[in-house]
């Protein structure tokens, strides 16, 4: 019998945040996590298209002065730092992966570290 020692969690899902200087493609990653583990794949290049995703509204001018008015798609803490990420010029890519594809995630891991990118945040919801 095995006992896990470490962190435990009923999550359902793990969420990563990458910060990629050249872009990684979805269908790259659907083809490491297959059916239907990648639940999310979301790629921000500038501030208002991650606005715009987070409060799934239009971005006007005193939203992309202020930032989003409320955060449904992602928490504050996960919108900052994809914002950090656009503004030292990277991509931000957004990933959801179902927990129960454990050994594909580090297989995509491994697929952003070869392009260049870096898992800023594995955390699960």
């Amino acid at each position: 019998m095995k006992i896990k020692t470490d962190f435990v969690t009923n999550s359902s899902s793990v969420n990563f945040i990458i910060s990629s200087p050249v872009m990684v493609e979805e269908n790259e990653v659907v083809a490491i996590i297959s059916g239907s583990g990648l639940e999310h794949y979301h790629v921000f290049a500038d501030i208002k298209s991650l606005i715009t995703h987070t409060q799934q509204d239009e971005c006007d001018w005193v939203t992309k002065v202020r930032g989003p008015y409320r955060y449904w798609n992602m928490c504050d803490d996960h919108y900052n730092r994809c914002k950090q990420i656009i503004v030292e010029g990277n991509l931000a890519i957004y990933v959801t992966v179902n927990n129960n594809y454990w050994n594909e995630m580090d297989r995509m891991e491994k697929l952003f570290e070869d392009k260049g990118g870096s898992i800023l945040l594995r955390a699960s919801d």
